[in-house]
């Protein structure tokens, strides 16, 4: 042992007060003695002996450093000393460490090994690698096969074994457990700073024969790094219609399916998309669009978009240009009521029975007639379009259009209608029970035309009526009105009333209970306004008051046209009206066909009225051909916006006096009759306004053709 081990030896018995007797002195031990010089005899020096108690024993044990009075000090005796030292000096630390002053019990002694040993042989099995996509899971498992043989032991390898197993550390060939020790007071006096504590498993093989065994060692890891997402594929930038467009989503190893928001819509609206899981986080989906066009696909993964979401695919139109050709004026332009026609001819090779033609556009273009020719590989095609506007023409050889296909055909002309064609079925036209949705449904033919569908209801109250997008049996319409009584519904077809319209039923029942007093009417509109000026006032529906409905007519020298009726917010209406006239007139407001509290309102308009006879048009079969004698021709008049209050006047001059009526429409429009009773000539003069100030409309006088029958 070194100088500087034995110096803080020394020093540590002083500070503890061991003395050569075994109790306290503050005087250190004498160090030994140098060896006598080589060569010859020195004086002789007294045998010199150091006492020291050492914890474990009975009594103190005295270390002499010299074997007689005249013996010679040999390296033995220093290092039979040395040992006594250091078996004390670490006695003394162990002390220090847990109870000082106090002699710790003797160990027991330690157990003889077993007369038969064996060979201890490890071999680790590493676990197949991680996906280099998907994290590794929280914890690693290492796994050592263990053959036990016997034979004699190798201490070497079974320490090296145990060392790999456990951390624990090896001392001539031995494995050693580490124990942790409180000593940071005496960190002085160690010769060099210790390692920390390492943690150390201890293994432990107890076998009679020749064995296999295996052993796991778990450890914790650190959390997996996150794994981004990303979608990919081509449903997700470009492809051909009829197509599956497919596209794969990576995500965390942890993802479900039920973590997945993935919606497609197009030009025909939303697409169903299909998952499937390939596990690990790994999906692939697929959506089969039906029309070419743009369509917007958004992915999100537990609720979070993916990014590049939303992604925008362009879903083209397949070209097959080798198997047939289309050609025509059909496929240039056309005019409403006018057959269009184009040829399709095919190679000799081509299956005619692959032809498929659509038209889409304004109307239906039914019926779409295809027709063989003769002698020729090809086939003439017809349709009919019914409305104006631009239509999509396209020919189609199985699931892939032709060279220029699909074609853009511009479509002139007026609407065509036959309400003629239009049937209506169901249970709503039977009628029902107040406050039930009752519904029916409204099926345009071929070549009905485009319509469109309008509808009115008359009764004891209005009704509420909805009108849903057309199914393959038509148009869903559905309708439900507080009050019983009998009902007549009027059915249109563009301008025409279809067959068997109006549709009369009883709606049966007990009516709601309307209490018209807890409305409350308040605003300027219902005090004066001005003409030209927007009269505004409001009504307010408190609870109780029933179901309504609410009502409001302005009666005067010239009632405004029209009165419109709003909701402003919850329980409150919104009424306003635009006087065209001054004068006094009387605002009447009902509620369930109740008056309400103040109703009539006295209302005066000031202001000058202002009149445009030319903002007044006429319309009709008797300005375009030729009427009979005793049929009566009807005319429409119409006051466009800025015409003024009017009011219409009718005059008319010929061969013979002539009949004429003036009804006002619904739309509030004017219906005007005539009836003539001799052939001839005849001058209907139209004006607008009163007697003084009365102007003709638009193309007044008209000049009527009328014939015998």
């Amino acid at each position: 042992m070194s100088d500087d081990f034995e110096k803080q030896a020394d020093d540590l018995l002083r500070e503890l007060g061991i003395s050569a007797s075994g109790g306290s002195s503050s005087a250190p031990p004498p160090p030994p003695p140098p060896p006598p010089p080589t060569g010859g005899q020195g004086p002789p020096k007294p045998a010199k002996a150091v006492t020291v108690t050492i914890p474990g024993k009975s009594s103190p044990k005295t270390v002499s450093t010299n074997k007689g009075k005249d013996a010679s000090v040999t390296s033995a005796d220093f290092d039979e000393t040395r040992k006594e030292i250091n078996a004390m000096f670490d006695s003394v630390l162990d002390i220090a460490a847990n109870k000082p002053n106090k002699v710790p019990p003797p160990k027991a002694p330690k157990p003889q090994r077993p007369a038969h040993t064996f060979e201890v042989t490890a071999k680790k099995v590493v676990p197949p690698p991680q996906s280099s996509r998907t994290s590794p899971p929280p914890t690693q498992v290492s796994t050592f096969s263990v053959s036990v043989k016997p034979k004699r032991i190798d201490r070497s390898k079974l320490a090296k074994f145990e060392q790999l197993m456990g951390g624990g550390a090896v001392q001539d060939g031995v494995p050693v457990k580490q124990e942790q020790k409180q000593t940071p007071i005496y960190d002085k006096l160690a010769a060099k700073p210790q390692p920390p504590p390492q943690a150390s498993t201890q293994v432990k093989i107890q076998a009679s024969k020749a064995t296999e065994v295996t052993i796991q060692q778990t450890r914790e890891l650190s959390p997996p790094a996150p794994v981004a997402t990303v979608a990919f594929g081509p449903g997700l930038e470009s492809f051909e219609v009829n197509s599956p467009g497919t596209f794969q989503v990576s995500c965390p190893y942890d993802t479900k399916e039920h973590d997945l928001e993935f919606q497609v819509k197009g030009p025909t609206g939303s697409k169903p998309v299909k998952i499937e899981d390939l596990g690990n986080g790994q999906f692939s989906a697929s959506y089969l669009p039906t029309m070419a066009g743009e369509y917007v696909v958004s992915l999100k993964v537990k609720g979070e978009p993916v990014p590049g979401s939303p992604f925008t695919v362009n879903v083209q139109y397949a070209s097959f240009t080798d198997q047939c050709i289309a050609t025509g004026p059909g496929l240039v332009s056309a005019v409403t009521g006018v057959r269009a026609t184009f040829k399709v001819q095919f190679k000799e090779d081509a299956i005619a029975a692959r032809l498929n033609v659509q038209v889409l556009g304004a109307s239906k273009a039914e019926p779409i007639e295809v027709e063989e020719i003769p002698d020729e590989n090809g086939f003439n095609v017809f349709y009919h379009p019914r409305a104006p506007g631009e239509y999509s023409v396209r020919v189609l050889w199985g699931d892939a259009h032709v060279q220029g296909s699909p074609f853009s055909v511009p479509i002139t002309g007026e609407n065509i209608n036959d309400a003629k064609r239009v049937h209506v079925h169901g249970s709503g036209l039977s009628g029902g029970e107040v406050n039930d949705w009752l519904k029916f449904f409204v099926t345009p033919g071929v070549a009905a035309g485009p319509g469109p569908l309008k509808m009115q209801m008359s009764g004891p109250c209005k009704p509420q009526m909805v009108v849903d997008d057309p199914t393959e049996e038509g148009f869903p319409c559905t309708y439900k009105v507080a009050f019983p009584g009998e009902y007549s519904l009027f059915i249109f077809w563009g301008e025409d009333e279809i067959s068997d319209s109006p549709f009369t039923f009883e709606i049966t029942g007990e009516p709601p209970a309307v209490d018209a007093s807890k409305c409350v009417v308040s605003g300027p509109g219902i005090l004066d306004g001005k003409v030209g000026e927007l009269a505004v006032f409001n009504v307010k529906v408190n609870e109780g008051a029933g179901p309504g409905p609410l009502a409001v007519q302005v009666s005067g020298p010239h009632p405004p046209q029209p009165i419109t009726l709003s909701n402003k917010e919850d329980n409150v209406m919104e009424v306003t009206y635009n006087p065209v006239a001054p004068g006094e007139y009387q605002v009447f407001v009902t509620w369930g066909e109740q008056g309400i509290p103040g109703s009539p309102f006295k209302v005066t308009i000031a202001g000058e009225a202002t009149r445009d006879a030319k903002k007044v048009i006429a319309e009709g079969d008797p300005l375009d051909s030729i009427l009979k004698c005793n049929h009566p021709g009807f005319l429409t008049v119409r006051a466009l916006e800025g015409a003024g209050p009017g009011p219409l006047r009718a005059k008319l001059e010929g061969p013979e006096r002539g009949e004429m009526t003036l009804t006002r429409n619904p739309d509030n429009s004017m219906l005007v009759s005539v009836t003539c009773v001799a052939p001839g000539e005849y001058k209907l003069g139209l004006c607008w306004g009163d007697n003084d100030n009365a102007e003709d409309i638009c193309g007044s006088p008209f000049t009527l053709n009328v014939r015998e029958q």
